[in-house]
């Protein structure tokens, strides 16, 4: 049997990095940094695929496939903030802005891309009787643009926008910089179930 899909489809894909660095200094003297990097890849679109099923119906052993493709808009979104905090005798003197996120990449940045989501999934099952059967199956998800927070940073510092760092490089250059390095992304899973029918 093969059934052919049409349909819609959504995927929500939302990560984070927290980075959080304390130091302590002679004389009562200590930095706390914090770098919050989040990232949202939200898909919207339309698909289409099959599910097919080969096998016993009564009983024994049977083989179940699909594939589904949807294609649509990828809404991706980084969110990056964060803070340093001087501590002189217990006293605090925040700043905004951490290590990473600082300047020119701290805030939120949206942008839309067409892209796809693609499912592939495939089974055994065996049936003991015509209403009992159970299942093991497994699952490729892939989407061809996304962001994720390792991605979002700029390993590039310009040290003089860093307050706590001593004797800084002189450089003309502005960074970090907000990075859009989007790539793809492959998710697998294993399910394995039981199902009565009445």
């Amino acid at each position: 049997r093969v059934d052919y899909l049409a349909g819609y489809r959504t995927l929500n894909l939302s990560e984070g990095i927290v980075i959080s660095d304390v130091s302590n200094f002679p004389g009562g003297i200590g930095l706390h940094i914090v770098d919050v990097i989040r990232t949202r890849n939200q898909f919207n679109g339309a698909q289409i695929g099959f599910q097919s099923h080969a096998g016993a119906v009564e009983r024994g052993l049977g083989v179940e496939g699909g594939f589904k493709i949807g294609l649509g808009s990828m809404r991706q979104e980084i969110s990056m903030g964060g803070s340093n905090t001087y501590y002189v005798g217990g006293i605090p003197d925040p700043q905004a802005g951490g290590f990473y996120a600082q300047g020119a990449n701290a805030g939120l940045f949206t942008r839309e891309r067409i892209a796809t989501v693609s499912e592939l999934n495939l089974g055994l099952t065996y049936k003991f009787t015509r209403n009992v059967q159970i299942s093991f199956g497994y699952n490729l998800i892939y989407a061809s643009s996304v962001i994720r927070p390792g991605e979002a940073i700029d390993p590039s510092i310009n040290e003089n926008q860093v307050r706590y760092i001593s004797n800084p490089t002189p450089t003309p250059v502005l960074a970090p910089y907000q990075r859009w390095n989007a790539n793809d992304f492959w998710v697998q899973g294993m399910t394995f179930g039981a199902t009565l029918m009445y």
